[in-house]
């Protein structure tokens, strides 16, 4: 596994035209701290992508209901 520092990162989830290979295209973009902006990788599928957010509390790590959660 490689691990990278960025300042920002994009992730774009693009349903495509029925005649494309696949249904999905998922784009992670990056950007440093002197605004290069960088496509990192695309993944293609022909499942609906999904994300999940979770918040680490340093023994466990769980689901978070609200993305403005700020409990430790």
């Amino acid at each position: 596994m490689k691990i990278i520092q960025v300042e920002d990162i994009e992730i774009e989830f693009e349903k495509q035209h029925p005649e494309v290979s696949c249904k999905w295209c998922t784009y992670v973009k990056v950007k440093n701290k002197k605004d290069h902006e960088k496509l990192l990788f695309m993944i293609k599928t022909d499942n609906k992508p999904y994300t999940r957010f979770t918040m680490n509390n340093g023994n466990t790590v769980n689901l978070m209901d609200n993305l403005n959660e700020n409990k430790t």
